[in-house]
């Protein structure tokens, strides 16, 4: 079956609607900069099409898991957030209300 191909908008703020108001994440004050300071940093850079002038300018910045923003986001993502959610969290993430079965434009699913 072909999966639907979706906006990076509907994507990310899939099922989000279903979150009663009020619930919370705690996060250590040290962990919310380096999350607000990664989103600042990659807004200042996707947000002036100056700062990416050609293909090897965005692969140099966003790098891989061993440097550039790839760093940052592994880090953010493994040691930061998935420790920061208890596993009802977890079991909410992937549970149908959230679990978005969109893919984005860019992902080159082939269909077995």
């Amino acid at each position: 079956m072909k999966k639907k191909t979706g906006s990076i908008e509907d994507i990310i703020s899939y099922g989000l609607d279903t979150i009663e108001d009020g619930k919370s994440v705690n996060l250590p004050l040290k962990d919310f900069l380096l999350v607000y300071r990664t989103i600042e940093e990659l807004r200042r850079f996707f947000h002036n099409k100056d700062h990416y002038p050609n293909l090897e300018t965005i692969h140099t910045y966003v790098g891989n898991k061993n440097h550039g923003m790839g760093v940052i986001l592994n880090k953010i993502y493994l040691d930061i957030l998935d420790k920061a959610i208890d596993s009802d969290i977890e079991d909410l993430l992937e549970s149908k209300p959230l679990y978005c079965n969109l893919i984005p434009f860019y992902y080159n699913y082939k269909e077995k």
